[in-house]
């Protein structure tokens, strides 16, 4: 508690310390000189920081973007310089300040090109251009002051009626845009503001500004890994909004478990045959684990899923299970192993071999199922058990075992591996859909459904 009260009194003292000495500096000098906070001494005082003013106010929106214009001052010398000529030979204040604001630009946007475009360091280019543009004026002027300028002197000598220089007044107007355009309109400094109020909620540094690149913290990278998740879900909500709006009505996501390896045999010629009758409605396709399929159903971050069982599914609050189809099940084998020219394998022969499958943290069901099938057929079954589905299925293509499922958990493309059936075992192919689902999913189900029962597309082992 101590040490984030710490964090914070130096987060704010890091803030607010440029006040506090400003402050401070303004009672020394008011106790020492009693003269010191009369109106025509704070009038001067204004007056000759208004022009330094002006310029840190631009000089501020480079700095929260990590760089700064070491040839500001002289792209104030040529504007001005270019300014007073217009003035003078036209007497046009607004043609001066056109003037005045083009050569600004002009001169901003060659520094900004060098930076950008050809990737020069901007500390190298300030110096450059700050030698450049200086030299046009020392050119232009032989070094002598402009005095003959007429009533543009007003610019910087004048009063509004009489009481408020012009300088102090241009000073303040800048000053209230730019608030404006910082605090109410989208930018990086707006959103610079948002990032330091977190920081100082929550009493650390997200963003590392030390250097020309804005990088994360410790503190950052462990908010940023918490909060990806709840961003990639909203940004996937976006992907699908817009592609709604470019012509389909609603999209329908389909989460296949890992172990079906041959998905495109069991869902394609359906889902083709679905969008032809259905050509307002998107499908997408993803691949999980089975307990993250059941926890993205529940938490509508999908809406149907496909998985494969080696008996009824177990109850899950909220999900209705589909039987979609019955399929013998088969052993998975090195093409050099025994079994793989056997044209049927009893489970008491699996005995003394090793077993390979998911853990028991990702595929209880079929953990469980291989224990009290052994069990029946009177052994302890060898098991190893791997994280995910492709390791299992390189260690199986290595001869480290065999695997025991259905045909579809097998690619057709591996020619070193072999399926050969398992004698009066059967898997369970079940779609899960939400109790509350929409009308597409429903629609998708159904179809679903009745696909399986068609006898073109009927699933039975090699």
């Amino acid at each position: 508690m101590n040490k984030t009260l710490n964090k914070k009194k130096k987060f704010l003292i890091e803030k607010y310390y440029l006040y506090i000495v400003t402050v401070a500096m303004i009672i020394f000098c008011s106790v020492f000189n009693k003269n010191f906070l009369s109106i025509n001494n704070m009038i001067n005082i204004l007056t000759q920081m208004s022009f330094t003013t002006i310029a840190a106010f631009s000089m501020t929106l480079l700095l929260i973007t990590g760089v700064m214009d070491l040839a500001l001052g002289s792209t104030m010398a040529l504007a001005g310089i270019a300014s007073v000529v217009v003035y003078v030979e036209t007497n046009s204040f607004f043609a001066s300040i056109a003037v005045a604001i083009i050569f600004g630009v002009i001169c901003n946007a060659v520094t900004g090109s060098l930076i950008n475009k050809l990737h020069l360091h901007p500390f190298i280019v300030g110096l450059g251009t700050q030698q450049i543009y200086r030299g046009i004026v020392l050119l232009y002027t032989g070094g002598a002051v402009i005095s003959q300028v007429g009533d543009f002197k007003k610019f910087g000598q004048g009063r509004l009626f009489g009481v408020i220089p012009y300088p102090i007044l241009m000073m303040f107007v800048i000053m209230l845009v730019l608030w404006v355009i910082l605090e109410h309109t989208t930018t990086q400094p707006q959103l610079s503001k948002k990032i330091s109020s977190l920081e100082n909620r929550i009493g650390a540094r997200l963003f590392d500004r030390s250097k020309r690149q804005v990088k994360l913290t410790a503190a950052g990278e462990q908010l940023y890994s918490e909060l990806e998740p709840q961003v990639k879900k909203i940004e996937e909500s976006f992907e699908r909004i817009r592609r709604v709006y470019k012509g389909h009505s609603s999209a329908l996501r389909i989460c296949c478990d890992e172990r079906l390896q041959m998905v495109e045999d069991l869902l394609f010629p359906t889902i083709i045959r679905f969008q032809d009758k259905n050509s307002n409605v998107m499908i997408e396709l993803e691949s999980f684990d089975l307990p993250i399929l059941k926890n993205k159903l529940i938490q509508r971050e999908t809406d149907i899923l496909l998985s494969v069982f080696p008996d009824e599914p177990a109850g899950s609050k909220g999900i209705i299970w589909l039987e979609l189809k019955a399929v013998q099940m088969c052993i998975a084998v090195r093409a050099d192993h025994p079994f793989a020219n056997r044209r049927l394998v009893t489970w008491a022969e699996l005995k003394n071999e090793v077993i390979l499958t998911k853990s028991p943290t990702t595929s209880y069901e079929y953990y469980d199922f291989l224990l009290e099938e052994s069990k029946d057929n009177g052994f302890s079954p060898n098991i190893r058990t791997y994280l995910n589905e492709q390791s299992v299925i390189l260690n199986l293509g290595l001869g480290s075992g065999i695997c025991v499922g259905i045909e579809y958990e097998f690619s057709k493309d591996n020619k070193n591996i072999m399926t050969v059936p398992l004698t009066n075992y059967y898997g369970h192919i079940y779609a899960g859909v939400r109790e509350e689902s929409s009308q597409p999913e429903r629609l998708f189900a159904e179809y679903l459904l009745e696909s399986f029962k068609n006898e073109n597309i009927k699933i039975t082992p090699k």
